[in-house]
């Protein structure tokens, strides 16, 4: 595999981690003449509803080459991150074989997908007007290292 590819996917797994674990900005200071939240007025439940998963064997970071550019797919909690060249498009699986996503720029060739197969290891997408993308199970590899960045095999 080439360092170009293995950066891309490293990336695009990284970038596909951070919107799938719901890292947001809250937690900064309001800006100016901003008012600060309120606690709400009604009574919040005691126990979480359930975030409803993806089906076995689709949660996880999928990866391989379409039309000559890396293509990187991450799935967890029904929710998806593609990033395809520089394309990033996120949004939830629909059903257990349907991707519905919007993309940071203004094409659609990513933003309705069907998963035509899945056996574990080879993940086949077909999107409506656009690619096939052909993806293979992503290694995640040794992990963090002590100071938190991502090592490259």
């Amino acid at each position: 595999m080439s360092t170009t590819y293995r950066s891309t996917v490293a990336v695009g797994v990284a970038a596909a981690a951070l919107v799938l674990t719901g890292c947001s900005g809250e937690g900064k200071p309001a800006a100016e003449g901003t008012k600060a939240p309120t606690a709400p007025t009604s009574p919040v439940p005691l126990s979480p509803t359930p975030t409803p998963s993806a089906p076995p064997g689709l949660e996880g970071s999928w990866a391989g080459i379409t039309d000559g550019k890396p293509v990187g797919l991450s799935i967890g909690k029904r929710h998806a991150v593609v990033i395809a060249g520089a394309q990033i498009c996120q949004g939830k699986l629909a059903d257990p074989v349907t991707l519905r996503l919007s993309c940071t720029d203004a094409t659609t060739k990513r933003t309705e997908g069907t998963i035509e197969s899945n056996d574990g290891k080879t993940l086949v997408v077909a999107w409506k007007g656009g690619p096939k993308d052909t993806l293979k199970e992503a290694d995640p590899g040794p992990g963090p290292s002590a100071s938190g960045a991502v090592r490259l095999p």
